[in-house]
């Protein structure tokens, strides 16, 4: 794992959202297949012409949920590798107790916003996977976020525990924040 806090039984990774997927030629590959696949079927999808952009809104839910698991994957492989990392570094240190803190900096792939990022994220992490991930940040490392007419960027830091009686102890996550 990329950090060890002993004092706090803690151990982070970190993973990093770089390649925009919206610029990803294989990306942009599986969902024109996947859209195609719709039309093919039948579904009721909002005809595209030449280059566009599929809208969640404008999709059968049915199709919604296939392109949310698509885009959820590049997610779901950073926290499946973050968490076999917190795994084995719990067994090398001989820390079996200590919690998994995993830090999901957007560095680079802003194809989806904060929230969207975030919600998957958190919905990769529900149920009984990754069970040594307990808590997770998600940061902008780089790149201030912006809002329309609005001149000052911003930098974002979200933090959400599993479960509240293995959550990371609240004066780590203050101590952290103060760093950012």
């Amino acid at each position: 794992a990329d950090f060890v806090f002993r004092e706090y039984g803690v151990i982070a990774e970190l993973k990093r959202l770089e390649k925009n997927q919206s610029e990803d030629p294989k990306m942009t590959a599986k969902v024109q297949r996947l859209y195609q696949s719709w039309v093919a079927q039948g579904k009721r999808v909002p005809i595209i012409y030449g280059r566009g952009r599929i809208n969640l809104r404008n999709l059968p839910d049915d199709c919604a949920n296939e392109l949310i698991s698509l885009v959820r994957e590049p997610i779901a492989r950073r926290i499946r590798k973050a968490n076999e990392q917190i795994k084995s570094t719990k067994k090398a240190l001989g820390m079996a107790d200590a919690a998994g803190l995993l830090f999901l900096a957007q560095d680079g792939d802003y194809s989806l916003g904060p929230e969207a990022v975030f919600n998957l994220a958190s919905r990769c992490l529900k149920g009984g996977q990754f069970r040594s991930i307990n808590d997770i940040i998600h940061f902008n490392a780089n790149l201030p976020a912006s809002r329309a007419n609005d001149p000052l960027g911003y930098m974002f830091w979200f933090h959400a525990c599993r479960d509240e009686g293995r959550a990371i102890p609240s004066q780590l996550i203050q101590s952290l924040l103060t760093l950012a």
